[in-house]
């Protein structure tokens, strides 16, 4: 799907920061995957930047990956928007 370039940037964003923490757990997608009840195809797309994820999904990651769920979404928006 494509998304206008303001979205693309963030989702982009978005799943490099979730790779960026998965990575300091040294977790591969599937453990990620595992702890978020997700998966794995979708950690990948998610990380890629190619899934516009729902709340439910962007609650789970979080949780798993024990960050707030407006931390990811900030750091992701301020990044696009640099």
């Amino acid at each position: 799907m494509k998304y206008d370039p303001q979205t693309q940037k963030v989702l982009v964003e978005l799943g490099q920061e979730i790779r960026r923490l998965r990575k300091t757990k040294k977790w591969t997608q599937e453990e990620l995957a595992e702890h978020a009840g997700i998966y794995d195809k979708e950690v990948s797309q998610i990380e890629l930047g190619n899934r516009n994820i729902s709340i439910q999904i962007l609650l789970r990651l979080a949780k798993a990956l024990e960050v707030a769920p407006d931390t990811l979404l900030k750091k992701a928006f301020s990044a696009a928007n640099a």
